[in-house]
């Protein structure tokens, strides 16, 4: 244990709170040393073998010395201080979102818990998924136990706004339901956070494909501008977002013209207030309900200003979302080399945030390679598909089956041994298939109809049987109409 002045030891305590690689110019900013002295600090840290270098960067040698000047802080009654100045000194300018979110990690250690909420909801929409749920877990913890009765209210805003929205964007649909069902109805409404509530509550209900339930639940909401925005503890931009909801779920019951007129009037708005980011995901709507009604000039126009917003912006998310709606607009027109290659470009982005589009891309392009009889790759997919699937079971709705590509891989390999192995899962998720319009009905029908041109003629039976069954059991006279010619020809073979 080297010898140091107490005024040393508290440097070297903040030091540990700060971890990561830090330079001299860090160390002179944040931990108040400077010149000959910082040096001499700096050498004796590294010679003690606490510190080691490399390119004139400090770091703790390992992280028994950083729990130790951890618990040196904690027991002198100085670790709230530490992270304060930490969190001050993170956040003085240039203050990014990554750096405003390590700002945040300290904020919530100290007891200025206000301050840390209002920053949660500030860098939320920027920084990783996984990331933003921790945090908002963390700050929910603190905010419960913190004595002071304004927290309350902070403390259900942050459930409400942070992490229920973050959960969603992670695809943790049941969590998000349980943190939003555990709040009192009245007593969200007293705090003024009817609105936000609602909206998520619709987002919750629009991912469960119940779009009746989520209009019934947003439109009292959104008759008037001026009374949610008032009274429902909605910002401007809160109401955008819950009418951008609200003509999403326009849109998924296929009442399109009636989305994009509820798109129109929440982009006036945003752009009225110079509401960038709202701009940006208005755009992305309004391009995806054109291309809908086959407007497919004007929807590429509008998809293509949403990408150059969401460039601005540096949402990555947001280019996720608009490479993946380029990808489904080249693949319905058949050019597959472009839809894989944007729908790559969607995977990248949404990888970087561990949003659930990463998988939603994952599917899309093994869609796309199975077109481009890329086997090996979409087989890859797959299997990462099945494997996540397995791993984050209920609570996660937006990965399905997709036994369907396994199956039209194995057949484009000629792998039968593993065909067969995996004909039981296959049938099984045939046997749960709801509507033809289903990727993987089309995508079985697509195997049957590849196994038939490679003389595989009992095989194709068997999945053509195993539709015809299900679609039959449905009562689904359109689905079997489509089957019929299929079937007439793999048994005349």
């Amino acid at each position: 244990k080297p010898g140091f002045a107490e005024r040393a030891w508290q440097a070297v305590e903040l030091a540990a709170l700060l971890g990561g690689e830090i330079t001299r110019q860090e160390w002179r900013e944040v931990l108040g040393g400077s010149g000959r002295g910082l040096e001499l600090l700096l050498t004796r840290l590294v010679d003690a073998g606490i510190l080691t270098t490399r390119d004139g960067r400090f770091s703790f040698l390992t992280g028994a010395y950083i729990s130790a000047l951890t618990a040196r802080a904690s027991r002198h009654g100085r670790l709230s201080a530490h992270h304060e100045r930490i969190a001050r000194w993170l956040l003085g300018a240039p203050s990014s979102v990554p750096r405003r979110a390590r700002a945040l990690r300290h904020l919530v250690e100290t007891p200025r818990l206000e301050e840390a909420a209002a920053l949660l909801l500030e860098v939320l929409p920027g920084i990783h998924t996984e990331q933003a749920i921790e945090l908002s877990e963390l700050l929910v913890h603190k905010l419960d136990a913190s004595p002071h009765q304004t927290s309350s209210r902070r403390a259900a805003d942050v459930r409400i706004n942070g992490l229920a929205n973050a959960l969603l964007y992670g695809g943790h649909v049941r969590r998000a339901q349980d943190v939003l069902q555990g709040l009192e109805l009245a007593q969200v409404e007293r705090m003024g956070l009817l609105g936000p509530y609602q909206r998520l509550s619709a987002r919750v209900l629009l991912y469960e494909e119940d779009y009746e339930g989520g209009i019934a639940l947003l439109e009292p909401l959104c008759m008037s501008e001026g009374e949610v925005v008032n009274t429902q503890g909605m910002e401007t931009s809160d109401f955008a977002r819950a009418l951008q909801t609200l003509g999403a779920l326009h849109q998924f019951k296929g009442d399109h013209e009636q989305a994009l007129t509820i798109f129109e009037r929440a982009r006036l708005l945003a752009r009225k207030q110079g509401l960038v980011h709202n701009d940006a995901g208005l755009c992305y709507s309004m391009a995806s309900t054109l291309l809908s009604l086959g407007r497919l000039k004007l929807g590429e126009s509008m998809l293509h200003e949403a990408i150059q917003l969401m460039h601005k912006l540096g949402d990555r998310l947001g280019l996720s979302s608009c490479a993946d709606l380029m990808g489904i607009f080249y693949y319905e027109q058949g050019d597959f080399e472009r839809a894989a290659a944007s729908f790559e470009r969607a995977m990248t982005h949404a990888m970087a945030s561990a949003d659930v589009g990463a998988w939603i891309s994952r599917e899309n392009l093994a869609r796309a390679l199975l077109k481009l009889e890329r086997w090996e790759r979409a087989l890859q997919l797959a299997h990462e598909i099945e494997l996540e699937r397995a791993s984050r079971g209920r609570d996660f709705l937006f990965l399905h089956h997709v036994h369907d590509i396994t199956l039209t891989a194995l057949t484009g390999t000629k792998q039968w041994k593993l065909w067969e192995q995996h004909w039981p899962a296959a049938h099984d998720a045939i046997t749960q298939l709801e509507e033809m319009e289903d990727p993987s009905a089309e995508g079985f029908l697509e195997c049957a109809v590849r196994l038939h041109a490679l003389g595989e003629t009992l095989r194709a039976e068997r999945v053509i049987d195993a539709l015809v069954i299900r679609f039959h059991a449905l009562g689904d006279a359109a689905a079997l109409e489509v089957l019929r010619p299929h079937r007439a020809l793999i048994e005349d073979a």
